[in-house]
């Protein structure tokens, strides 16, 4: 699998041993280069990146493109928002890191400033007040997010992918592209800043993949760029990498022309507004700034923005300028929070909408069956999960007591003040969700089941989660304040054939 990569990413409730490729035929290459930094490009599905060869996982939304499909925005600002649940739930401090996320970005230098020298390849750093808590860093899974919809993937990922899986009579018939490539020279690339990085390909029930293997396992963890999005419990990002802003000034390069269309809402400045040049070749955007959006006094009403600017194209060769203007109704960027699932037994960090609505202007540019390259669009909304409590418990080995699994949003940063933990107490009468997962069968082939029921009372109420397998002895399992978000209870593997569970106020 890619994403266990992704340490903490990996599906809370799950067992260690599941996140791993099971059963593996595999086969060990190495292949090193000479440099030692990389980015990867972010696009829309190719028809070629199926599921049976690893990707369209949680919680991706398109996959690696090749140098010169790369997909960008083409306007110079990006609005952005919250909607009234991330306010509710991270309140004030919440918006604020989100900012500073974004204040990451709008503080690059224009594309065509940008000196990777002035970069640093080590970024992440440890919190350990904030690991001892079991906290997430919200302002670096922001930036993260935002990266990806900037057009960037994770270069540690898709440093090896798979490109075809054919069955021949001795074993399997692979062929492995790469795809980052170093900010430098933009020549294919095998390592991700200073880390060197081998593949071994893998082939199990209908799945395979070229899975990414550091030369040095350790030091894969300690030198994630941004767009890797590892982070993790406890970790938190200093700022962009010098992989991170490479790839972004590919993106946004004046030298990177090609063939586009403008967003839809954009039309001519002056008095006849349908008198515009549309299609033309057009250079990088140099500089994007992400504007908040304004809103009304209604929560979750936002007004209608118009954003002025001067588009650049070409013509015969000759660059021509005109007065563009773009009327926002809508956040292009908003951050909300909700329930988040996606089907299996899990606790996933967030939801955002995919690529499917970026626009591939690869026939406009005279090479239709490519990837790209293309423009990305708006609307795009960033779905953070409820983080609350979360317990597992497993009969593999006889009956355990359930194992304390959560982790939370926080805010922390170097400093030695306490880390911000996220949901604010509620107040007034609150309404939480208790959630349950029964995994049955093997670790093997696991069948989940999930169940829920509301959980009303005053706010920080206390509540007793019970089970029992005859309906006369309760064993209480745990103990959770209504802070009116998700409780999530794990059951792997139960060894009786009937198990009662209940909700007792306490």
């Amino acid at each position: 699998m890619k994403i266990p990569q992704q340490a903490h990413k990996r599906p809370s409730g799950i067992p260690a041993s599941l996140i791993r490729p099971l059963g593996l035929t595999l086969t060990c290459l190495a292949i090193t280069g000479p440099s030692v930094q990389a980015f990867s490009l972010l696009g829309p599905y190719a028809a070629w990146m199926d599921e049976a060869k690893s990707y369209r996982q949680y919680p991706d939304i398109g996959g690696p493109m090749n140098l010169g499909e790369g997909y960008r925005w083409n306007v110079p600002v990006v609005t952005y928002g919250f909607d009234p649940s991330f306010v509710q739930f991270f309140g004030s401090n919440g918006v604020t890191e989100v900012e500073k996320a974004i204040d990451v970005l709008n503080n690059l230098p224009a594309a065509s400033q940008i000196d990777l020298a002035n970069y640093s390849t080590q970024v992440l750093r440890l919190n350990d007040q904030a690991a001892a808590q079991g906290l997430i860093d919200l302002k670096s899974e922001t930036l993260y997010l935002l990266l990806q919809h900037l057009g960037l993937a994770e270069p540690q990922r898709f440093a090896f992918c798979l490109r075809d899986s054919i069955r021949v009579e001795d074993g399997f018939q692979d062929t492995v592209l790469r795809r980052n490539f170093d900010p430098f020279n933009f020549q294919p690339s095998s390592n991700v800043k200073e880390v060197a990085f081998t593949y071994y390909l893998w082939h199990e029930a209908g799945r395979a993949d070229a899975s990414e293997l550091a030369m040095d396992p350790l030091m894969s963890r300690q030198f994630p760029a941004v767009a890797d999005g590892i982070s993790g419990i406890g970790g938190f990002f200093t700022g962009l990498s010098r992989d991170d802003v490479g790839g972004l000034r590919y993106l946004l390069d004046t030298n990177a022309r090609r063939y586009e269309t403008v967003l839809p809402g954009v039309s001519g400045a002056g008095p006849d507004p349908d008198n515009f040049i549309n299609g033309a070749v057009r250079p990088g955007m140099d500089k994007i700034s992400f504007v908040r959006h304004p809103q009304g006094p209604t929560p979750g009403q936002f007004l209608p923005m118009t954003n002025n600017f001067t588009d650049t194209y070409f013509a015969n060769g000759e660059a021509k300028q005109q007065d563009l203007q773009r009327i926002i109704a809508q956040p292009d960027v908003l951050f909300s929070v909700s329930d988040v699932q996606v089907g299996t037994p899990t606790v996933p960090l967030f939801a955002h909408t995919g690529t499917s609505n970026w626009v591939n202007n690869a026939a406009l540019n005279g090479n239709p069956t490519a990837a790209g390259p293309g423009n990305i669009q708006p609307q795009v909304t960033i779905t953070f999960n409820k983080l609350v409590t979360t317990l597992a418990a497993t009969n593999l080995g006889g009956e355990e007591d359930p194992v304390d699994q959560t982790f939370r949003w926080g805010t922390f940063d170097a400093s030695t003040t306490a880390p911000i933990v996220y949901p604010l107490a509620p107040a007034g009468q609150v309404t939480a969700t208790a959630r349950l997962w029964l995994i049955f069968g093997s670790a093997a082939n696991p069948i989940a089941h999930s169940f829920e029921w509301p959980v009303s009372s005053a706010a920080n109420a206390s509540f007793v989660f019970q089970s029992s397998t005859d309906l006369t002895t309760w064993k209480s399992l745990a103990t959770i304040s209504n802070d009116g978000s998700v409780f999530t209870f794990f059951q792997w593997y139960p060894t009786n054939q009937q198990r009662f569970y209940r909700i007792v106020p306490q």
